[in-house]
């Protein structure tokens, strides 16, 4: 009796350890949901960076490194001017550290994992320049080939997304340019992905590449129909507000072009 009572405490204790790990993303992830704000993202970043540690669970790093990754991009890609190498360099090469905390070496396979680390290297090294660059190239066709053989159901198709942008905007990294490849790529994140409309500013993009002007003019059209349509009706997808009212943006002023 006393050893089955040891034995109950034991596994008490055990649970009440366990669940003590985990960690608390609420003020984080409130937080978060104010990035529209970008005065709040330096703090926003910091709370999320207090759950990368040695006793963080693997869910808590995925976690972490997804928000991580989604404030790097919001930050460095779509408030930044594309001018601005220098700080957007900085965001990208610290995005990159923080998805070393996901390496599969670490906690095993993760789409995150590959979507990340081919997104925060692709648009470092676009920032970098194509010296800086081209040192990773290796690196970054071993992680476009995993990402895309693994699972690329993850932020929507988010990695035939990121490969497609790279087909079509990388001339600074011999040989990835393709905007063949960029077509099919783009359209499988359509598919999976279709609340994430910059997949129709890519798409369009590389459609007036492929002197396919009338589709791409289409593709803009419908898209900016559409998303204001959501706007109108408070229907933004969830966790892609803020990103979707800057896509509006682009898609506009791809039609003004």
């Amino acid at each position: 009796m006393k050893k089955v009572q040891f034995l109950v405490a034991a596994l008490f204790t055990v649970l009440i350890c366990t669940a003590a790990v985990a960690h608390d993303f609420s003020e984080a992830d409130a937080a978060f949901a104010l990035r529209e704000d970008s005065s709040t993202i330096a703090k926003t970043r910091g709370l999320y960076e207090q759950a990368l540690n040695s006793s963080a669970s693997k869910e808590d790093l995925l976690h972490a490194v997804e928000r991580l990754g989604k404030l790097a991009y919001y930050e460095g890609e779509l408030l930044l001017s594309q001018d601005d190498s220098s700080k957007r360099k900085q965001i990208f090469s610290k995005c990159l550290e923080y998805v070393e905390n996901i390496n599969p070496a670490k906690i095993g396979k993760s789409e995150n994992y590959f979507y990340w680390k081919t997104s925060c290297l692709a648009l470092w090294g676009r920032a970098a320049g194509m010296i800086s660059a081209a040192v990773r190239l290796g690196e970054l066709k071993d992680n476009m080939k995993q990402g895309l053989e693994f699972n690329t159901d993850y932020a929507g198709g988010g990695m035939h997304r990121v490969v497609a942008t790279i087909h079509l905007r990388a001339s600074w990294l011999s040989g990835l340019q393709d905007y063949e490849k960029a077509l099919v790529q783009i359209n499988e994140a359509a598919q999976k992905g279709p609340e994430y409309f910059n997949v129709y500013v890519v798409k369009a993009e590389i459609l007036k590449a492929l002197d396919r002007g009338n589709e791409a003019l289409v593709v803009l059209e419908t898209a900016k129909r559409e998303l204001e349509k959501l706007i109108r009706a408070k229907q933004l997808p969830v966790n892609l507000g803020p990103e979707s009212k800057i896509f509006l943006n682009q898609i506009k002023a791809a039609l003004r072009n």
